[in-house]
């Protein structure tokens, strides 16, 4: 079956083969150099950006240094105070941290007053047992001294009264 093509199909085939050719330069060679330039770019953009912002930080230290530069020409070089007092902090208040760490033990939280009457006293404030629900906290201003809460008193048997056990003795 060899027979030769017609015009018609010539034509048709070397369209076919302009249109492939033309494809495969896009999609081979076009396409992928558009895109690494892109990223030249972007990276350039970005690059550039960090050098302005580094030429700021650069004049702000200079601005730094020369104005040490001057302090330390008149004289005013002052030592700079230390402030690790932290250690010196905590020996002083090591009572009441272990106060209130063993209090955080037990109860496992501290209301807001509390704490600042154990930090005013050094001692926790004293509240009644209750095994019912306490009562909702009554909300007071930031300017407001707390309040300790006072204890209950307890009423004491007379003394020929026995405390009731719930038993009869003969």
């Amino acid at each position: 079956m060899n027979r030769e093509l017609t015009l018609r199909e010539k034509v048709l085939l070397l369209i076919l083969i302009v249109l492939v050719m033309v494809l495969g330069y896009f999609k081979l060679l076009y396409e992928p150099v558009s895109d690494r330039i892109a990223r030249c770019r972007e990276d350039t953009a970005q690059e550039q950006l960090a050098l302005e912002q580094n030429a700021v930080r650069l004049a702000q230290m200079e601005k730094m240094e020369q104005a040490l530069a001057d302090i330390r020409a008149a004289g005013g070089s002052k030592a700079i105070p230390h402030f690790n007092n932290s250690e010196a902090l905590l020996r002083e208040h090591a009572d009441l941290l272990t106060g209130l760490a063993e209090y955080l033990l037990i109860h496992e939280t501290i209301e807001g007053d509390d704490f600042r009457y154990y930090c005013e006293h050094g001692q926790m404030p004293i509240h009644p047992d209750d095994t019912i629900e306490p009562p909702a906290k009554v909300i007071r201003r930031m300017d407001e001294a707390p309040v300790a809460p006072q204890p209950e008193e307890e009423t004491q048997p007379a003394d020929g009264d026995t405390p009731d056990d719930g038993e009869k003795t003969e």
